[in-house]
């Protein structure tokens, strides 16, 4: 038998618009991986937040990994042991946010456990909502030398325009 991987994402695919879970979904990826398959759920999620989905999901098992932070770490979720940790450098998340502040962007950071802003606002209380992920405020956030962090997430909710200016510049 040819062993096959599948992929699944989990926001609008494997959980319904509530957060919650089909039944059929649960057993659709047991039969996989029992059928001798590999089963990566792949997320732009953090690590806490895609891990407790995969427990939900009966993830926690020999075959099935976890790809967070848009592809930045992967686990192996039998042991939870990291196969890649790709972290943005230091100098260019730090880059980022000096640019991103003088631009009047909101930047926000992350680690395994928690989103990292530099205040509380309504971007970060969305986002921490949305995927059940707690947050912790660091207001020199954007003056920190060392971030040593997957993923940095910057936006503009209330003028799009302004991100996709500064993209391009």
């Amino acid at each position: 038998m040819d062993k096959k991987m599948f992929f699944i994402d989990l926001d609008g695919t494997t959980l319904r618009d509530d957060k919650t879970i089909p039944e059929e979904n649960i057993r659709a990826i047991e039969k996989v991986v029992d059928a001798g398959h590999y089963v990566s759920i792949a997320t732009g999620r953090a690590l806490v937040s895609a891990r407790m989905m995969a427990e939900r999901l009966g993830m926690m098992r020999k075959g099935c990994f976890l790809i967070c932070f848009n592809g930045s770490i992967i686990y192996d979720l039998s042991d939870m042991s990291r196969l890649r940790d790709l972290r943005l450098p230091d100098e260019y998340a730090a880059y980022l946010c000096r640019e991103a502040e003088k631009n009047h962007l909101y930047i926000q950071a992350y680690n395994e456990t928690k989103v990292l802003a530099p205040y509380l606002c309504e971007e970060l209380l969305y986002y921490s909502g949305r995927n059940v992920v707690d947050y912790e405020i660091i207001p020199d956030l954007y003056h920190r030398e060392v971030f040593h962090t997957p993923k940095v997430l910057m936006v503009s909710m209330n003028d799009p325009s302004v991100l996709k200016k500064f993209q391009q510049e």
